[in-house]
């Protein structure tokens, strides 16, 4: 079997390297989830740490697209392209727990 390797010489070569290698890297930064949240007015989206704010303007923070999909934006969303496509947590809370 051949080696085969990919050129990454500019930030969208290495993106397209890493998305054909991996799959990982969400570019439109729309999060299927595998089941409906139990409570849906308490999850919280964290990138990097930090939690995003629920945004139902969709401009700068998450919200959901359906029950089970969300999807991030603005500034959130550029975090998660160039810096932290790997650090996005999103976490069901239970009742009367808020999530912090």
């Amino acid at each position: 079997m051949a080696a085969k390797y990919y050129l990454g010489a500019t930030n969208s070569e290495l993106v397209g390297a890493l998305q054909a290698i991996t799959g990982v890297i969400n570019k439109d930064c729309v999060f299927p989830l595998s089941s409906e949240p139990p409570v849906p007015n308490n999850i919280a989206v964290k990138v990097m740490g930090q939690k995003a704010p629920f945004d139902p303007s969709n401009a700068a923070g998450w919200n959901y697209r359906d029950p089970k999909t969300v999807e991030v934006f603005g500034a959130w969303c550029e975090m998660i392209k160039n810096d932290a496509a790997d650090k996005v947590q999103i976490i069901f809370g239970c009742p009367e727990i808020e999530i912090p």
